[in-house]
């Protein structure tokens, strides 16, 4: 991911002497039981004796490649989804979209006829011309510039996560682990920004 990477290479230039050992899971991590400094997490937190900093939004919009939309059909309500090959993470749903303007919400069915688990793949596949996924402004938002990608339905977006960086409660916060979070919050307000 590129947002992670980024993170580390301004981490390695500005904190050299600092050792980095970055675990990627995509499943819930006790910080404390695993010996983890700090976790960049996505969504609503669980109470818990954690220290969260949150540092953006991650909005979920509809995206698709220039090259795709020229030769589909009309996309212009959430509807007319039904008429598209929609490219499914399977984090969102596996029967229907949820898309919300500032009026109301709709429920757009799924056929599920290409399910993945992995953002990445369905970013790219998206870029591939293969349909219309939704996908995070901060995953898109550089394609969108170079005409890569279009945001699609511009009225209606899909989920917002908010993302936080948590650490363990301490006495005494480590001035390593100070320096990271201030600089991975400024760097995720950085990619969250500009909607």
């Amino acid at each position: 991911d590129r947002l992670l990477a980024q993170i580390m290479v301004r981490m390695r230039r500005e904190l050299p002497k600092v050792r980095v050992d970055m675990v990627l899971v995509d499943r819930y991590v006790d910080l404390v039981a695993e010996g983890i400094d700090a976790a960049i997490r996505a969504g609503a937190l669980k109470d818990s004796s954690l220290i969260a900093k949150q540092v953006g939004v991650a909005r979920w919009l509809a995206f698709a490649s220039p090259d795709y939309l020229q030769a589909a059909a009309p996309l212009d309500s959430p509807q007319a989804l039904r008429h598209h090959c929609c490219l499914q993470f399977t984090a969102l749903g596996k029967d229907a979209w949820t898309l919300s303007d500032r009026r109301a919400s709709v429920v757009v069915p799924m056929s599920a006829k290409v399910m993945i688990n992995d953002v990445g793949v369905v970013r790219a596949m998206a870029l591939a011309g293969a349909g219309v996924a939704l996908l995070p402004w901060y995953l898109c938002r550089e394609e969108c510039a170079k005409g890569s990608l279009v945001r699609v339905l511009p009225n209606w977006h899909a989920k917002s996560d908010p993302i936080h960086i948590v650490y363990p409660r301490q006495r005494f916060v480590p001035p390593k682990l100070r320096a990271f979070v201030d600089m991975a919050a400024d760097e995720l307000r950085g990619w969250m920004s500009d909607t």
